[in-house]
């Protein structure tokens, strides 16, 4: 039986820490120290250990009397760890941290400030700075898009580069403050997960029950990113993968699903061939990261029945429809693997020229297999509620269009451009130009006569002349520049 150590408080608590441990005897003391040294002091610590191999239970109930120690008798994964600490906790308010963040002394009276600021709000997120590199961002809460795929809004930016809204979709498990009534409302996190997306459900569910996840941006923490498991690590890769296919299969409505399924085993597949291609990976590693791919949807077949059983209780507590979400911005509408060291622009599967071009194709819709026919400039595919795919170009963006004998017309859509004035825009094909538009009603399509000596192989450019960088809150908010959306482009 699973027990834990006396030293509960009689008194309850305004806020409540928890914090989930692993091994973690050479980083404990850090995270406790700067507990310890908070402005507000009403609060409890509880620390949940997960069958720790090292001496980390000795070590706090030696030197920290005044931590609660909960031991898991055998491994049972974070979440697991997470719910025990919660029902155990007195607190009104949860504060869920990992063994490897060190908070700023001020961190909970800054958090504690926004909850009466954001009154009626029940979950906010930290500024997570990297430790060892504190220059720059971990995570300013978190994004989802359309695939499933969930990062940390904001990672490898220079900390004060860039200004981050307060809304986000969750809150980096890493340190964040939830209300005890959210939790009990939302249910326990996911313990089959074991580690890796309960943070994502959580703010997921909330978004769910029509709740906001504030990011607090003076609430800071430093963090030892993946420092349990290692960045690349095969283990991290499989967890991560397992949980976003069942996260997706939980949470999104039929018909979000069924709109979906084709690009999501387009991105699984493409998902293994990154995998085989990783860089400075031997055939070994390699092999281990496709065999991690594969246990991980075959973990979503078996468990599937239970999957099904989980939606149902989803179904049961949702008040927000997908679209709402889409729409207002809150689940991004790409549909990709995201970059997390560079922006968010499209893979290099591009060809380099149209020389590289094999087989004709007189549209590019924007669709799975379109990417072979774009070049350079162009940001990821994204899907607008009615179902449209598109692209954002860069100031330049290039697309090559091939017909069996040579066409003599040219058809640009668009579906949006310049937020606040009109898009100041050049087309041309092979070099030639074909016309310059102010771009001011949207959707539009626009024709343009191909002069003779274009030929069959049609290079078209689009150039853009007032680029604009994403407005405040947009998702996409990684830096480069956007010009319009393109969401085909035809010869005839």
């Amino acid at each position: 039986m699973e027990g834990r150590t006396r030293n509960h408080p009689g008194k309850s608590p305004r806020v409540s820490f928890i914090i989930g441990n692993y091994n973690g005897e050479g980083i404990l003391s850090e995270c406790i120290d700067s507990i310890l040294k908070q402005t507000f002091r009403d609060y409890e610590i509880i620390m949940v250990d997960d069958a720790s191999r090292d001496d980390s239970v000795l070590m706090v109930e030696s030197k920290y009397p005044q931590v609660i120690i909960l031991e898991n008798v055998r491994n049972r994964g974070l979440p697991y760890s997470m719910n025990r600490g919660f029902h155990d906790a007195s607190g009104e308010w949860i504060a869920f941290l990992n063994n490897d963040v060190v908070l700023k002394e001020d961190w909970l009276e800054r958090m504690l400030e926004n909850v009466e600021r954001w009154e009626g709000e029940r979950i906010f997120a930290s500024h997570l700075l990297f430790y060892y590199d504190p220059e720059f961002i971990n995570s300013t809460g978190g994004i989802l898009n359309l695939a499933g795929y969930a990062w940390d809004r904001g990672i490898y930016l220079r900390d004060g580069e860039a200004k981050h809204p307060p809304y986000t979709f969750y809150p980096c498990g890493a340190a964040m403050l939830v209300h005890r009534e959210l939790l009990e409302e939302v249910g326990p996190f996911d313990r089959r997960y074991k580690g890796y997306y309960e943070d994502v459900e959580l703010g997921w569910r909330a978004h769910l029950l029509g709740y906001h996840v504030i990011y607090v941006p003076d609430a800071v923490a430093l963090h030892r990113f993946s420092f349990s498991m290692g960045r690349l690590s095969p283990r991290k890769l499989y967890l991560a993968e397992r949980n976003r296919l069942r996260a997706i299969c939980k949470n999104f409505e039929n018909e979000t699903l069924k709109s979906l399924r084709g690009e999501l085993v387009h991105l699984y597949l493409e998902r293994m061939r990154e995998m085989w291609e990783v860089k400075n990976a031997n055939i070994m590693r390699r092999l281990a990261y496709l065999l991690r791919m594969l246990q991980a949807l075959l973990w979503n077949l078996i468990f599937f029945p239970d999957t099904l059983r989980e939606r149902k209780k989803v179904a049961g507590m949702r008040r927000v429809r997908d679209l709402d979400l889409i729409a207002n911005g809150y689940i991004w509408n790409a549909l990709s693997v995201p970059r997390m060291a560079e922006n968010l622009q499209m893979r290099d599967y591009r060809p380099a020229d149209i020389s590289e071009i094999k087989r004709p194709k007189k549209v590019i819709g924007m669709k799975e297999g379109d990417e072979g026919y774009l070049g350079r400039g162009w940001h990821n595919r994204l899907c607008a509620p009615d179902g449209t795919y598109f692209r954002w170009t860069e100031r330049e963006a290039v697309a090559w269009l091939l017909g069996r004998r040579p066409p003599r017309e040219l058809k640009v859509s668009l579906l949006y451009a310049h937020p606040a004035e009109p898009s100041r825009l050049r087309i041309s094909a092979n070099g030639v130009e074909l016309g310059r538009l102010a771009v001011e009603k949207l959707p539009s399509t626009y024709s343009f006569k191909l002069p003779r000596e274009v030929g069959e192989k049609v290079e078209v450019r689009i150039v853009v002349e007032n680029p604009f960088s994403p407005p405040e809150g947009h998702q996409a908010d990684r830096g480069g520049e956007y010009g319009v959306a393109v969401s085909r482009l035809e010869i005839r």
